[in-house]
């Protein structure tokens, strides 16, 4: 079971809030967990999650790997 990570997610939430970027709170909380476990999120939509990159998120679409910056 991978614990949930609702203070990382509500740290990237107000950030992108601020930069007026904004994920809805499922999506923050997906990626808050695979930023905090340092595992690849696998999404069929990269570019919905490409505004955490300064995150080092490492996102998986279908058929490309988008590493982190």
């Amino acid at each position: 079971m991978i614990p949930l990570t609702i203070e990382i997610a509500a740290e990237i939430e107000a950030k992108l809030m601020k930069d007026a970027c904004p994920l809805g709170p499922r999506g923050i909380l997906i990626a808050a967990t695979a930023i905090v476990e340092k595992r690849p999120l696998w999404t069929r939509n990269v570019r919905y999650f490409k505004r955490l990159k300064n995150y080092s998120l490492k996102l998986v679409g279908r058929l490309t790997i988008q590493e982190p910056e």
